[in-house]
């Protein structure tokens, strides 16, 4: 009588899965090029002008803005933006551009300034005698000023990226008030701009922002993902700051899940995940040297499981002996069919014969010659199983 060899399945019932890269994926992710600094114009949420000769006037509707020296009509031109979606970024640059629409009396030796002030303010209100109250909250010290006028009639800049920076209250208002001095002058010198009211060919006064921001790419897994239970799943993540990385933190169902350490100015990362049935989203949050910190957008998967539903195998056998391996399966998800299947043991790979039972019902069988042996003893086998979806093939082990 031949040696003894008892057959035991692998329980574990392996599933290991990897995924390839579908064509409208590889699409997407070469469209995602990453750019360092950002741009972008913000017009002011309020502008007006406080005219000395019409003291209790209001000018908020104008479609000018004005600031004059002269003894009976002195002006004073306000303006007030609001960077309150921009105040966690850090500022590179930041310049205003007024739209000159007329000057009178060009002069070389009269200053215009600019100050900041900490202040909201409404401009259907604010008038010449209350604009001491209204914005009250000035610096001193004016942060831009300049002697010479730019005679020609366009748009005039004035850069202030540190005031931007250092200055900008904790709502991210940012309010500029502008003289032209000295005050009082016996002959009127007067300088227009457009207001954000003007219309026709003229143009909104604005601020250029250029700032850093992190820059995160979700390179994979794709959004609504479908996947196996009990299998590492591969998250990958590229970034980009100018202020240089410091880390990324993996979110599942937004609950924090591991924070791993970044250096240098661009980085790509992977996390290995296993989960169990269900379903699922991530997102990562990636902050930089300056703590700087920005969140991905947040992507679904779903986990799920290869079901059996029956399985056959002689536990006991001899060698030489032909033996049946069958094993009864549905597959997880919708639009999946089998593609092949394979008996695994001892490190060899054995093709199976797949038969549809209907739906998502197979059947995986293969006849195996049982191999000799030097003396009684054990084998563990499982099933390599391929499933195929529409659009991707996901190997399954």
């Amino acid at each position: 009588m031949g040696k003894m060899l008892n057959f035991w399945r692998n329980t574990e019932f392996k599933t290991l899965i990897k995924a390839f890269s579908c064509i409208f994926l590889v699409l997407c992710i070469l469209c995602v090029i990453p750019v360092f600094a950002y741009n972008i114009n913000i017009t002011p949420e309020e502008d007006t002008y406080a005219l000395k000769s019409t003291p209790t006037t209001a000018q908020g509707s104008d479609d000018k803005v004005s600031i004059i020296s002269h003894t009976t009509t002195d002006s004073r031109t306000y303006m007030m933006f609001n960077f309150s979606d921009y105040t966690i970024y850090s500022f590179i640059n930041a310049t205003l551009y007024l739209n000159r629409n007329s000057i009178l009396n060009y002069n070389n030796g009269y200053t215009y300034k600019l100050f900041y002030c900490n202040d909201t303010f409404d401009e259907s209100t604010l008038t010449w005698n209350n604009q001491g109250t209204e914005v009250s909250n000035c610096h001193a010290n004016p942060f831009y000023s300049t002697t010479s006028w730019n005679y020609a009639n366009g748009y005039n800049t004035f850069n202030f990226s540190g005031v931007v920076l250092n200055e900008t209250s904790d709502d991210g208002i940012f309010t500029i008030k502008m003289t032209l001095e000295p005050e009082n002058d016996a002959t009127e010198r007067r300088i227009w701009w457009d207001s954000k009211e003007a219309s026709g060919t003229s143009e909104d006064p604005y601020i250029n922002m250029i700032f850093d921001r992190v820059e995160i790419t979700l390179n994979s897994p794709t959004n609504n993902f479908q996947g196996l239970s009990n299998t590492n799943h591969t998250f990958n993540i590229s970034s980009t700051s100018d202020n240089g990385l410091q880390n990324i933190t993996l979110y599942i169902n937004e609950v924090l899940n591991e924070t791993q350490t970044w250096t240098g100015y661009s980085n790509e990362t992977t996390f290995e995940k296993a989960f169990s049935s269900g379903d699922y989203n991530w997102s990562v949050t990636v902050c930089d040297n300056r703590s700087i910190c920005e969140d991905s957008e947040t992507r679904d998967f779903e986990i799920s499981s290869v079901s059996i539903f029956g399985e056959w195998w002689t536990n006991e056998t001899i060698e030489g002996s032909l033996e049946s391996f069958t094993i009864n399966i549905t597959t997880p998800f919708i639009g999946q069919r089998l593609s092949s299947g394979n008996l695994i043991y001892n490190e060899t790979a054995y093709s199976g014969t797949i038969t549809s039972l209907g739906g998502d019902n197979y059947t995986l069988s293969r006849n195996l010659e049982v191999p000799s042996i030097g003396s009684d003893t054990n084998f563990t086998f499982y099933w390599n199983i391929i499933l195929l979806y529409i659009i991707c093939n996901i190997r399954v082990k």
